[in-house]
């Protein structure tokens, strides 16, 4: 595989992180390449369960929009499937989320039951969602098809 240099710039602690990585055994470089390959591997097996089990890119940016930030805030907790079906009922119910998104309230209600009975497709859920919400374009990309 050919290589390329990036030029990243990091937080202190992730370079602390990074400069102890780097004087053990194995190197920053691959510990990186690693995270970034697991992470692609993780976020797309998650959208392909989400799709096996029927979801629509217009469902997936309704709860995307529901999810906003909490995954990423460490907020989760041990039982995904009871906090994600939370998060999206109370995101419907509190901000018009089917609306907002042209969704047929119905079904997003059967989504919701879905992630709380479900929680394969509820950490699939949380996993695309904290992917989303780090930017990567890629997601969107495929989301849309």
């Amino acid at each position: 595989m050919s290589r390329r240099t990036k030029h990243l710039s990091v937080d202190a602690d992730v370079a602390e992180i990074l400069d102890d990585i780097g004087q053990g055994q194995g190197s920053a470089t691959s510990y990186v390449e690693d995270l970034v390959r697991t992470a692609e591997r993780e976020w797309r097996a998650a959208l392909e369960l989400l799709r096996a089990a029927g979801w629509r890119p217009a469902e997936l940016y309704a709860a995307f929009d529901a999810l906003n930030g909490y995954e990423l805030a460490g907020l989760v907790g041990p039982r995904p499937a009871t906090w994600a079906a939370i998060e999206l009922a109370d995101a419907a119910r509190l901000r018009g989320l089917a609306a907002k998104w042209d969704l047929e309230v119905g079904r997003w209600a059967e989504l919701c039951r879905v992630v709380g009975e479900d929680a394969e497709q509820a950490r699939a859920l949380v996993r695309l969602a904290a992917e989303f919400w780090r930017f990567n374009p890629r997601v969107e990309r495929l989301v849309r098809g």
